[in-house]
């Protein structure tokens, strides 16, 4: 039976209005979190804005989202070089500090198959510790992202979620899940149409 899942929140956090300062988990950076109230380009007021900055005030990173502070939004430390938004669709969006001490920005949780016809979709659910993932169909997309799709699959894997994830599609039918410590995962699909782990 296919679940229709559609994360499209309205939720205000509680102080996400202010300006909010997250040290890093070994208290050598700041991830500072604000809104945009300027009104000289409208398509980003009231969005989210973050600056990375070090001890003293330098500003390593800073980047205007498109993020509204209207809808569901939070922006946590992954570590000591990684810093993540979690929105109301079905992606999160990373910054990454690379050995050079640049930031790289990428989305790692959403991947498309070969074929463009499934989405994979590994996510941490609330008061779990191991990753989850997803199989679906993409129905809705905004800002060239997915927000909503038909799901054909889900699965809580044996994966902690302070593992380093490497997810990526075999083929249109078979994906690999893997962790550095719990190894690596495979599941195909079936002749039936149905999903099996190998």
């Amino acid at each position: 039976m296919i679940k229709k899942i559609i994360l499209l929140f309205t939720v205000v956090i509680s102080g996400c209005d202010k300006t909010n300062k997250i040290p890093s988990p070994d208290g050598n950076l700041i991830l500072v979190t604000s809104i945009n109230n300027s009104k000289e380009d409208i398509t980003l007021y009231r969005c989210v804005k973050f600056e990375i900055q070090d001890l003293k005030g330098n500003i390593l990173y800073k980047e205007q989202t498109r993020n509204a502070n209207n809808m569901y939004w939070k922006m946590y430390w992954e570590g000591n070089d990684k810093v993540a938004l979690t929105t109301g669709s079905l992606y999160t969006v990373f910054w990454q500090r690379k050995s050079s001490g640049k930031w790289e920005k990428f989305v790692s949780n959403l991947i498309f198959s070969p074929d463009k016809k499934l989405v994979l979709h590994y996510f941490l659910k609330a008061g779990s510790n191991k990753i989850h993932f997803s199989i679906g169909v993409p129905y809705r997309m905004e800002q060239g992202e997915v927000s909503a799709m038909d799901i054909l699959y889900r699965v809580k894997t044996n994966i902690f979620k302070n593992e380093e994830i490497n997810a990526e599609w075999i083929s249109s039918d078979k994906i690999k899940i893997g962790g550095d410590r719990a190894g690596d995962f495979y599941w195909q699909r079936q002749k039936s149409g149905k999903w099996k782990q190998l």
